[in-house]
């Protein structure tokens, strides 16, 4: 690479999130450059355990709140990534389960069923008993009640190898990371003394 990059847009971060926005500028004509001072999604990308949230565990306290109806629709955005034909093509991700499980001890349960069981949330969760439950909970000595949350569970190594192929040459490790001024205007990076100017 030049001593001296010029770009449309600089990310700092390449997690799902800077990944995922490196991908969707590309494809709309942009010129991107993804800078990175540790590992590929290695930070919350790896610690969400590939969950792909719709927003139900927010709503626990049994009120749909502003920050849960926001990411209501993420399941379905991903669903289409994933079969080939939504905003990025995430065909080739390995899905690890099309839902995940909560398990309620009791002491909330009764609140907790109500809440599920109103219209506010229905079509996402559902309660499961007997054969439903995952095997691990199939014992009788079992209690609780066991909620199913119709949101994904993918690979998240598969996820970042796939936005890693779609950022194209515009991946950039580096350990010291600093701003670029013009004065007083922040005008790119330096990332271990070689300039990245942005637009944005």
């Amino acid at each position: 690479m030049p001593s001296v990059i010029s770009t449309d847009v600089l990310i700092v971060g390449a997690g799902v999130a800077g990944l995922w926005l490196n991908a969707r500028l590309r494809r709309q004509g942009f010129s991107t450059v993804v800078v990175e001072s540790a590992t590929l999604g290695g930070g919350q990308s790896v610690k969400s355990q590939g969950i792909i949230h719709g927003g139900a565990k927010y709503a626990l306290h049994g009120a749909l709140t502003g920050a849960s109806e926001a990411i209501a629709d993420m399941p379905r955005r991903w669903r289409e990534a994933l079969a080939g034909n939504g905003e990025l093509d995430l065909s080739g991700v390995r899905v690890l389960s099309q839902a995940h499980y909560l398990w309620s001890p009791g002491t909330i349960a009764g609140n907790l069923t109500s809440f599920f069981a109103s219209k506010a949330v229905r079509g996402r969760v559902d309660q499961v008993k007997g054969d439903e439950l995952p095997p691990a909970l199939q014992n009788p000595r079992f209690k609780g009640k066991v909620y199913r949350l119709a949101e994904l569970v993918v690979d998240v190594p598969s996820v970042i190898e796939r936005l890693a192929q779609l950022a194209g040459d515009g991946l950039l490790a580096g350990q010291r990371i600093e701003p670029l001024r013009d004065g007083d205007t922040l005008v790119g990076l330096k990332v271990d003394g070689r300039e990245i100017r942005a637009q944005r």
